[in-house]
């Protein structure tokens, strides 16, 4: 059994994860609303995360014999100016959060409740997560500045057709220079180039079939439409700001340039796949693997 004071801090708790919940699905909303997919995708998974947390103590005070008390949920904040602003709310609110977990872990150690100090492990280990995850955010935001997505894409930072294909052959230079002459930040942007492929864009997609939450299901790849499944591990083309397909000009028209993706098998511009495409992107993966 719970002590009564265990108890309702269990429950504070809950509705603690109930709020941060809120709190991100309204940043995700915001970004959605200014056109930023990418981060209202990102802060959609996060609210996600946070109901799960909050059905993990709820569970756990069930199965303890509690009581579950669900209380109000606060009023949270709707509009942030920019994404950088989002983050370093979401830092500030994460540091809070795990000051709430070490209290919650000192109380189970005060009460000598080591099932729930054994529970609370998994909260610990998860808030170092979140804390060092949004910092790396910010971190990033800062340093690209008005790049918006801290990639090195051509000198006239246009998307071309295949502009993942560009993309990650920068990463790979990049990962060619730091053998020549290591350095940190050779590995550190070439590790940018490879988030933007797996889903840092304003689209919010992982531009490699069968991986992530959002994924190419239609890629311009004929084994592909005849089995009617996008085949695993293929790079397509991404973004093409010239529009170079008849699909692509009819549906992306007005888009802004790094938005110019259609996941849609006509769109031979945006989703065809190619060899040379793939093999700049494996070097980039298994070199950032190796590369301490």
């Amino acid at each position: 059994m719970l002590s009564k004071k265990m108890e309702d801090a269990l429950n504070a708790q809950i509705n603690a994860e109930f709020w941060s919940a809120y709190l991100y699905l309204s940043m995700s909303s915001n970004f959605a609303a200014l056109g930023n997919p990418g981060f209202a995708n990102w802060f959609s998974v996060q609210f996600k995360e946070e109901q799960d947390h909050a059905m993990i103590l709820i569970k756990y005070i069930l199965s303890r014999g509690g009581k579950v008390t669900l209380a109000p949920i606060d009023k949270v904040q709707t509009e942030w100016s920019s994404p950088l602003a989002a983050f370093e709310d979401t830092l500030a609110h994460e540091k809070k959060v795990t000051s709430m977990i070490n209290n919650l872990y000192a109380l189970a150690e005060e009460e000598k409740d080591y099932a729930t100090k054994s529970m609370l492990g998994w909260f610990i280990d998860e808030q170092v997560e979140e804390e060092e995850t949004a910092q790396g955010y910010i971190d990033a935001l800062k340093m690209i500045k008005d790049n918006g997505f801290g990639v090195w894409v051509s000198p006239t930072k246009t998307f071309a057709w295949g502009s993942n294909m560009n993309i990650a052959n920068k990463g790979m230079l990049l990962l060619m220079a730091n053998k020549l002459k290591p350095n940190a930040d050779y590995v550190k942007y070439a590790s940018y180039q490879r988030d933007y492929l797996l889903g840092r864009n304003a689209v919010g997609y992982c531009y490699v079939t069968g991986y992530g939450t959002r994924t190419p299901l239609h890629p311009h790849h004929r084994p592909s439409q005849v089995l009617e499944v996008a085949m695993p591990g293929m790079l397509v083309g991404g973004a093409d700001s010239n529009l170079e397909d008849p699909y692509a000009k009819a549906v992306l028209l007005g888009k802004a340039p790094e938005s110019r993706y259609a996941d849609n098998a006509q769109s031979f511009s945006c989703n065809e796949v190619t060899i040379y495409w793939n093999s700049p992107m494996i070097y980039l993966m298994s070199g950032l693997g190796n590369t301490k």
